[in-house]
């Protein structure tokens, strides 16, 4: 597996303080808040595979949709003796409150301070979890272990296997996320794509270029594809195969996935802007569909297309389906952005 970015996400609702402040209204099946203030809050980004946890066990796994940010601001507590936000109250001891440095009190000091508050959104794909998931199976994965972090980094490939084993519904996410985070080698197109694209920002494009690899598909599977469709691109009619690659509708994942019902032959072009999620095949028509920013790149001659197949034969349904969501939920998650 290769997927990009994982985290866990510590969701106490108004119980979640840190630094001092007074919780957050999360809605753990589908929004994650937090602010400038909590590490790592620039680094969640579209398309990143999250692990939503509560005190004692993992509550369901997701895949976010959007990320929106706006000037907040927040309340934060403190000492009232030596003004540290490092504060908890305790729920069977008086007075109820209680510093780092040790000193009680009653009721802290209140101020407000300026903040970006951001929300993560991730409904339209979140999976609950089987009960009694352990924390520590999460904190096993954790990339730089730190129990202070509300938003950890994790490796996900430490935890696919047991967690899809105790809930097969999770293997989609875990697929989604990868899918997502394994674009081609069309890095131009990123690059010189408007700076200001809501999908396209600095952090994304990065994120992209560091996940870019050359493939052409495997041999056999290649092989398999032209004599089940011609040696041409199925969308251009490209016919100098040097630059026509073995494309899987759902990422590979195993020797399993080089079917050829989850086979298309793409240009490299096509092939990346798919990967990418910028190019959708309507699963029943085969009609080519674009994302604005790849038609306003030089595509919309494609725009409405019908993906050419042969004698009859043409790709496989379901993962046409799951490859057409994706693209619709990347287009919906840009929309959002951008309005």
């Amino acid at each position: 597996m290769s997927a990009g970015r994982a985290w866990v996400l510590i969701s106490l609702g108004d119980d979640r303080q840190y630094g001092g402040n007074t919780g957050y209204r999360d809605d753990p099946t589908r929004t994650y808040r937090y602010d400038s203030t909590v590490p790592n809050h620039r680094r969640l980004t579209i398309g990143d595979l999250v692990f939503i946890r509560d005190r004692s066990q993992l509550i369901g796994v997701a895949v976010i949709e959007n990320v929106s940010s706006e000037p907040s601001s927040k309340v934060r507590q403190r000492c009232p003796q030596c003004g540290t936000v490092n504060i908890k109250r305790r729920r069977t001891m008086e007075p109820p409150w209680r510093c780092v440095d040790s000193h009680t009190f009653s009721n802290p000091d209140v101020d407000s301070v300026p903040v970006t508050a951001y929300e993560a959104n991730y409904g339209g794909t979140y999976v609950a979890s089987p009960p009694g998931v352990p924390v520590s199976i999460l904190k096993a994965a954790a990339i730089r272990p730190n129990d202070q972090l509300a938003i950890e980094e994790v490796e996900a490939s430490r935890l696919e296997a047991a967690l899809t084993a105790v809930e097969p519904a999770l293997a989609s996410l875990f697929a989604t996320s990868e899918q997502n985070n394994s674009p081609g080698p069309l890095d131009a197109l990123v690059e010189h794509s408007d700076p200001g694209s809501p999908m396209l920002s600095r952090d994304t494009r990065a994120a992209i270029l560091r996940a870019i690899k050359v493939r052409r598909g495997q041999r056999k599977f290649r092989d398999a594809l032209i004599r089940r469709y011609g040696s041409k691109c199925m969308i251009s009619e490209c016919s100098l195969l040097d630059l026509v690659e073995a494309a899987h509708i759902w990422p590979y994942r195993g020797e399993h996935s080089n079917h050829v019902q989850n086979g298309l032959l793409l240009r490299a072009d096509f092939h990346t802007l798919f990967d990418l999620d910028l190019l959708g095949i309507e699963p029943v028509t085969l009609a080519i569909k674009f994302h604005p920013i790849a038609i306003a790149a030089g595509y919309a001659t494609f725009e409405g297309q019908v993906l050419r197949t042969s004698g009859g034969k043409r790709p496989g349904v379901e993962p046409l389906q799951d490859r057409w969501k994706a693209f619709q939920r990347r287009l919906r998650a840009d929309m959002a952005v951008a309005d």
